[in-house]
């Protein structure tokens, strides 16, 4: 059986949050190569070029906002996954409206964050 690694971006200005969901993308697929991003911008610019089976994102960051880079992710990719988390829970409609596939308010336990990752992209 062949096994496939997911490539997972996280896009948060915040070094610690990014930190903290790196870690926790890292314990729900152990296989999976997470990319740890400060801004929007660099986070499409990766996606652009290598892809991604999952983007989580904040939205409040430099150059380009999440709302910003999930328009830019669906702009050439309406299926991959997107979970934006953030600490306002009134972006959660512009959120959706912009195409994230699913919304989590900061602060959130780990076991749901793992819970909403996993429907969203199963274990491999």
């Amino acid at each position: 059986m062949v096994t496939t690694s997911y490539h997972i971006i996280i896009a948060d200005d915040t070094e610690a949050i990014r930190l903290l969901l790196a870690r926790i993308a890292a314990r729900a697929y152990p296989s999976a190569r997470v990319s740890g991003l400060a801004d929007g911008q660099d986070a499409l610019d990766l996606f652009l070029d290598q892809g991604a089976d999952l983007i989580i994102t904040d939205n409040n960051m430099p150059r380009l906002n999440g709302l910003q880079l999930i328009h830019g992710v669906r702009a050439h990719n309406p299926h991959v996954p997107i979970l934006m988390v953030s600490g306002y829970p009134l972006v959660e409609l512009a959120a959706r409206q912009a195409g994230a596939t699913m919304f989590l308010a900061k602060p959130f336990e780990v076991d749901r964050l793992i819970a909403v990752l996993h429907a969203l992209l199963p274990p491999n």
